[in-house]
């Protein structure tokens, strides 16, 4: 996948990339694989390389064709620098490699915590006389973990739950109620839409 990122990145098909593991002498420091973060970190590093190894052959393309490094568009279906508005002048990124060796060094540091689940649901009925547990067809709890600092009780899907709500108009009750950050692998949007949708299936399966 890091090899494929780099491919996708650069316009170089994947057969014309070798991946190089535990040579010190290239990579001198490293934090290991752990947590199931080899993607997260190794592919996080090489996208960033490969856009950092980008900018140093624009400036390289840019002496060629002889305009300005903004004026420059990298092509990644065909590998190639071309001019904005000029396409027929270009330079291939194999070219300038051939010139002199491209070559840039890269330390990826996360911004914070990656997190691999959107949202949790627990609904727990216990009869306080008896204290045995059960299940009604209204009400319930809804929590959602890894949507912040900290686990969020939705209390507003929970009273429109007790109302009669739909498990869909809950769960959108539930994602609204959220402020999940955002880093290099999601943004917000997207963690509330994950937020609504397990929300909901959940609750549609509890219904059932």
């Amino acid at each position: 996948m890091t090899i494929g990122g780099a491919s996708d990145e650069l316009g170089i098909p994947i057969d014309k990339i070798t991946g190089q593991w535990g040579d010190t002498d290239l990579i001198p420091e490293g934090g290991g694989t752990g947590g199931s973060r080899s993607l997260q970190q190794g592919g996080a590093a090489v996208r960033q390389a490969s856009l950092e190894l980008i900018e140093v052959a624009r400036e390289r393309a840019a002496g060629q064709l002889e305009v300005s490094p903004a004026d420059l568009v990298f092509d990644t279906s065909r590998s190639e620098f071309t001019v904005a508005g000029d396409p027929d002048a270009s330079v291939p990124l194999a070219r300038l490699a051939e010139m002199e060796r491209l070559m840039v060094r890269s330390v990826f540091s996360a911004p914070g915590p990656t997190f691999p689940f959107g949202a949790h649901l627990a609904v727990v009925e216990v009869d306080t006389e008896t204290g045995e547990g059960g299940r009604a067809p209204g009400g319930g709890r809804v929590a959602l973990a890894n949507m912040g600092a900290v686990p969020v009780r939705a209390r507003a899907a929970e009273e429109a739950l007790a109302g009669g709500a739909s498990p869909a108009e809950a769960a959108e009750l539930a994602a609204d109620g959220t402020e999940p950050g955002e880093d290099i692998h999601s943004d917000r949007a997207f963690r509330q839409h994950l937020a609504r949708v397990l929300t909901r299936r959940a609750l549609e399966h509890r219904a059932d």
